[in-house]
Parts: C-alpha cells; structure tokens; sequence
C-alpha cells in the first residue's frame, strides 16, 4: 500500500470506529438513564409509616455485594449473586429469582449497585409487603 492509501485506510478504519464508540457511549448512556429513572421511580414510592430498616442489616447488603464482585469489575453477574447468596430452599430460590428479574433494567445480565440494592432488595421488598427485609414496629 501507498503511504496515501494507507492512511486513508487508517483514517477509514478510525471513523468506523469513532462510529462504534459513540454508538456504544449512546447505549450506555440510555441504559444509565433508564437505570436511573427505575432508581428514582422506586424511592419515590411511598412507603408504611412503620417499616424500617437496620443500620447492619443494610451494611451487611452493602458488604455482601462487594464481596461477591470477584471480578471486581463493579457490577454482579448471576452466578456471582447466586453463588454468594446461595438461597435456602425453594422459598429462598423463589425470592432470589424474583430479585433478578426486576433488578436487571439493561437487561445485560448485570447488577450495578443501584440494581441490586434498590431495585433489587428494596422493590421486592416493598411489592412483598415488607415481609423480606422490612422491619415493623
């Protein structure tokens, strides 16, 4: 190739690229504005006078989700969650496979930590009647 045509090719080949960047920045950003709609969505929701969380019961939520991103990539796959969760028969398995499906909004089989914690934990939560994590006084 002539130094001309190669970098026509090299300038060719960067604008494809550039295009697939910017496409993949616009995904991401779509994803993290639906993310953050459902995020806002659900704490606007009004909630029982007399549910209540603990202190240490959410600190060890915050832990449980750190520790099992063993990738350390920010994010839990299935298998991370479930292995770390590892449900109690088919009750637990039942709640667990609820949490997955409404916590994963970019359907990209990953939970950011906004998807499991409040989407995740306190949405199920809440549409099961606070009978999951909720306490009552």
């Amino acid at each position: 190739m002539s130094s001309t045509t190669d970098y026509q090719y090299k300038a060719i080949k960067g604008m494809g690229q550039k295009a697939l960047l910017d496409e993949l920045q616009r995904k991401e950003r779509a994803e993290n504005d639906r993310l953050k709609k459902a995020c806002i969505a659900e704490l606007r929701r009004e909630t029982s006078d007399n549910v209540w969380y603990y202190a240490n019961d959410i600190r060890e939520l915050l832990a449980a989700f750190y520790i099992a991103d063993v990738d350390d990539d920010g994010c839990l796959s299935p298998s991370e969650l479930l292995e770390a969760i590892q449900p109690k028969g088919e009750e637990g398995a039942k709640v667990m496979k609820e949490i997955l499906k409404n916590a994963d909004i970019g359907k990209d089989q990953k939970f950011s930590l906004a998807e499991y914690f409040i989407l995740g934990l306190l949405a199920t939560d809440r549409r099961g009647g606070y009978n999951l994590l909720g306490k009552r006084f």
